[in-house]
């Protein structure tokens, strides 16, 4: 789920410690790539998680294809919020949302 284009460089995974390369993409089945989008997510809500939390949806938005289904399933991810998420949440949500759509409009 790596964006073509993308210069090759070490990353760390931000809730695992180890470390990947661009090159050794992994290969997700949809379902455990949505559990690892919604866990990052589910970190937003809290205060002491919430870097780690939108550190871990930086990364995992920059490795995306955009001609893949992943793109779609990471938005849907980020869209399935409810009411009693908070408003720093709902916030982060959409600075990440505009993030991706720069990323991908302008590449």
């Amino acid at each position: 789920m790596r964006r073509s284009g993308t210069a090759t460089s070490s990353t760390t995974w931000g809730g695992s410690g180890r470390r990947i390369k661009r090159e050794e993409r992994e290969e997700l089945t949809v379902t455990e790539f949505r559990a690892r989008v919604l866990s990052s997510v589910n970190k937003l809500n809290k205060r002491e998680t919430s870097q780690q939390g939108t550190n871990e949806l930086l990364f995992i938005l920059d490795q995306l294809n955009p001609n893949e289904d992943s793109l779609s399933i990471f938005m849907n991810c980020l869209l399935d919020t409810n009411e009693a998420q908070t408003s720093a949440f709902r916030k982060e949500i959409l600075k990440l949302i505009t993030t991706g759509e720069t990323m991908f409009l302008f590449s």
